[in-house]
C-alpha cells in the first residue's frame, strides 16, 4: 500500500523552551550582584566626593571667620587711627588758639584798654588818616593781615616803620605789601612769622 505523503504539511516541532526557570534564577541573580555592585561602588565614589566637598566646606567656613575677624580688627584700627588723627588736630587747633589767646590776652600793664597788647600797638601806632577794614590773626597769631584805607599813600609805609617800636609788632616783617590808588589809598599787609 502506498500512502502518500503531503510534504506541505508541517510536522508539530518539539519547541524548545528558550526561558527555562534556571536560566531565569541565574539572570536575576547576576542583575542582583550586579546592582548590589553598583549601588556599593555609588556609595563609595559619593563618599569619597563628599569627604573633600565637606573638608571644602569647613574650610570655607573657617576663612569666612578669619575674614569677620579681620575686618573687625580692620574697623577697630581705623576708628582709632581716624580718632587719633582727630585727636592730632583738635590738640593743634588747641594749642593755636592758646598761642592766639597768649597774643591777645588783655595787658597787665593798661587794664583800662581792655585790650590786648597787640590791638593796643595797633591803634597806638596807627598814624592819622589811616584806618583797618579787615583784621586777620590765624595760625595760632603766627599770621596776621591786615586790610584798610589811608587818605595818602605815604602813610602805609610810615605806619610799617612806626609798628617796629611796639612791644606785640616789632619783629613782625610784613612779607606782602599792596598798594591800589583809587580816590583813597587801599593796602594790604601780610606777615606770618
Amino acid at each position: 500500500m502506498r500512502r502518500q505523503i503531503n510534504l506541505l504539511l508541517s510536522f508539530p516541532k518539539k519547541q524548545k523552551d528558550l526561558v527555562n526557570a534556571d536560566l531565569i534564577v541565574r539572570l536575576s541573580l547576576i542583575i542582583i550582584v550586579m546592582l548590589i555592585m553598583f549601588s556599593l561602588y555609588t556609595s563609595w565614589e559619593n563618599k569619597k566626593q563628599k569627604a573633600p566637598l565637606a573638608s571644602i566646606k569647613k574650610e570655607i567656613s573657617l576663612l569666612r571667620d578669619q575674614e569677620n575677624e579681620l575686618k573687625e580688627k580692620l574697623d577697630k584700627l581705623l576708628s582709632e587711627t581716624t580718632l587719633s588723627i582727630e585727636v592730632e588736630k583738635l590738640k593743634a587747633e588747641l594749642e593755636e588758639l592758646q598761642f592766639t589767646f597768649d597774643k591777645l590776652n588783655v595787658s597787665p600793664e593798661n587794664p583800662r584798654l581792655h585790650f590786648s597788647i597787640f590791638f593796643d600797638d595797633l591803634g597806638r601806632y596807627t598814624p592819622q588818616g589811616l584806618w583797618f577794614s579787615g583784621i586777620s590773626i590765624s595760625n595760632g597769631g603766627r599770621n596776621i593781615n591786615l586790610s584798610g584805607s589811608a587818605v595818602q599813600a605815604e602813610l602805609v609805609p610810615q605806619f610799617i616803620q612806626q609798628l617796629r617800636n611796639s612791644k606785640s609788632l616789632n619783629e613782625r616783617k610784613f612779607q606782602e605789601f599792596t598798594i591800589e590808588k583809587n580816590g583813597t589809598v587801599s593796602f594790604q599787609l601780610r606777615s606770618s612769622g
